[in-house]
C-alpha cells in the first residue's frame, strides 16, 4: 500500500509520495489534480490533501478519483480555509469556499447528486489566536450549524480539517 501527499509543494512527508502540479522539491508524480489520479483503484492507504480543494473545479470529481485510487478504510485528510476566514478569500486561485458541511453529501448518508465514500471520523474547526477565538470554539462546540449561520463572520474561523475513511460499496 502507499501514501499521498497532494499538493505537496517544497513539503516532504516521509513513506509519502508527492503529487502537485508544478515541478517542485517536494512532488515525485507531476499531476493535474483536477484531472485523474494516475493510480490503479485500491492501492493507496493514507492520503493527505492540505490546501488543495479550494483550488479545484469539480470537487466531486476530486473525491471520486480518491475514494477510487484508496483501499477501504483508507485514511483521508483534507485541510482547507473554512469560508469565512480572510485566507480563503485572499488568493485568487482559490476556486472553492468550503462550510463545514460541504463534506456532508460525501459521507454516510448520500444523495441523490452525491456519493456515500466515507465515514467523518473527525471535523476540526481551527481559530488564530484573537480574542473571540475561544468564543468562537465555544459557539461551534454548542452548534456548528449555528456558528456558520450567525457567528462565523464575528468570529473569524482559520481552517478546516476533515479526517474521513474510505468506504467502499458492499
Amino acid at each position: 500500500m502507499s501514501k499521498l501527499l497532494l499538493g505537496c509543494g517544497d513539503q516532504r512527508i516521509e513513506g509519502f509520495i508527492g503529487l502537485d502540479l508544478f515541478k517542485c522539491k517536494g512532488a515525485d508524480v507531476k499531476c493535474d489534480l483536477n484531472g485523474n489520479l494516475p493510480f490503479s483503484d485500491n492501492v493507496i492507504d493514507e492520503l493527505i490533501a492540505e490546501h488543495i480543494i479550494e483550488h479545484l473545479k469539480d470537487v466531486t470529481h476530486f473525491l471520486r478519483e480518491i475514494n477510487r485510487v484508496c483501499a477501504d478504510g483508507a485514511k483521508i485528510t483534507i485541510v482547507t480555509p473554512h469560508f469565512a476566514s480572510f485566507n480563503s478569500w485572499l488568493d485568487p486561485t482559490h476556486i472553492q469556499h468550503l462550510s463545514v458541511f460541504s463534506i456532508d453529501d460525501y459521507c454516510d448518508n448520500p444523495t441523490h447528486f452525491k456519493f456515500g465514500g466515507f465515514t467523518l471520523d473527525r471535523i476540526k474547526l481551527s481559530f488564530p489566536g484573537s480574542p473571540g477565538s475561544f468564543i468562537g470554539r465555544m459557539i461551534f462546540s454548542i452548534s456548528k450549524r449555528q456558528y456558520e449561520k450567525s457567528w462565523c463572520f464575528i468570529f473569524r474561523p482559520g481552517n478546516i480539517t476533515w479526517n474521513l475513511s474510505v468506504k467502499k460499496s458492499s
